[in-house]
């Protein structure tokens, strides 16, 4: 049989299948789109709240569907902040990070999500302000251009030596 022939609608059946955006796997919650909406959420890293009016509401893990494009550090952010609102959080801590790699072009993450009362939670950690996220993003973007190009580069000239003898 001619597998070609087959190659074509496997790609597509899998790009319809998948979503172009993070794979979120949630942990102790559930979720529906239909309940985002905007709120007031605070962003930090890695500092968990030190009281006792912190509830942990649940976690979440950002990742690569494997056809993702809508992946970059401000979508995630945008995406736990939107997640944290919809089950009532106020608190995200992001407690682990991986920037856009050979691996993957995404922005991958994992997050605890709490409701607190605590003060001293109200302000997102500057690190995590628009500016300096659109500044990591820029970087990144530039960072995932030179991996392409790169790659179309090594795999024409693998393919011309390979054909050519």
């Amino acid at each position: 049989m001619n597998m070609k022939r087959y190659i074509l609608p496997i790609l597509i059946t899998m790009l319809l299948i998948t979503s172009c955006s993070h794979r979120v796997v949630r942990t102790g919650y559930g979720n529906n789109k239909q309940t985002y909406y905007n709120c007031n959420v605070t962003v930090k890293k890695a500092d968990y709240p030190d009281n006792d009016n912190a509830v942990k509401v649940g976690e979440v893990k950002l990742g690569d569907t494997g056809f993702s494009v809508v992946c970059n550090e401000n979508d995630a952010i945008e995406l736990l902040r939107k997640e944290a609102c919809s089950v009532g959080a106020n608190l995200v801590i992001i407690t682990d990070e991986k920037r856009p790699d050979l691996i993957s072009s995404c922005y991958r993450c994992k997050a605890v999500l709490y409701r607190t009362e605590d003060i001293q939670n109200t302000e997102t950690d500057q690190k995590y302000e628009q500016h300096e996220v659109d500044q990591r993003v820029k970087k990144d973007r530039k960072n995932n251009t030179i991996v392409i190009v790169g790659s179309v580069i090594l795999g024409f000239t693998l393919g011309f030596f390979m054909f050519s003898m």
